[in-house]
């Protein structure tokens, strides 16, 4: 099992303006390649119409703006799961996906984003990057 360095990051994308909206956390590595990879999970929103999920595997790109701060975009894709609401039994799957554009890596730096999840979509987000670790290690075979 071969370990590449990279940046663990956590980031958090939030709704503008919808309280109660489902929020999104995201556990990724981003490598030296351009390429990220990781984990997510979308909270329980207030209403039951949108359903809590997690998404066991998340990958994608990133990279910086020629001109202009320094900011990070990143685009992610993966497949959710999300339980079936009682009295049902059972779990259902289908289509993630995320863009950001944050500062990463200054301690607690922000930025903007959206995400979707199934029939739902939620394009205007705080983006936040809640905790950075240079020189984070990842497993080659495993992505995580």
């Amino acid at each position: 099992m071969a370990e590449r360095p990279g940046m663990k990051v956590e980031l958090k994308l939030e709704p503008k303006g919808l309280p109660g909206a489902p929020v999104l956390t995201l556990d990724l590595v981003l490598l030296p390649d351009g390429t990220v990879t990781g984990t997510g999970d979308i909270s329980a929103a207030v209403t039951p119409e949108v359903p809590a999920a997690h998404i066991p595997l998340i990958t994608g790109t990133f990279g910086g703006l020629p001109i202009g701060p320094p900011e990070t975009l990143i685009q992610l894709s993966g497949t959710y799961y999300s339980s079936l609401p009682p009295p049902l039994i059972g779990t259902f799957s289908g289509p993630f996906s995320a863009g950001l554009d944050i500062l990463i890596g200054i301690g607690n730096g922000t930025g903007a984003g959206g995400f979707s999840y199934g029939n739902h979509s939620f394009p205007d987000c705080i983006a936040t990057d809640v905790d950075s670790e240079a020189g984070a290690s990842v497993s080659a075979d495993s992505g995580s």
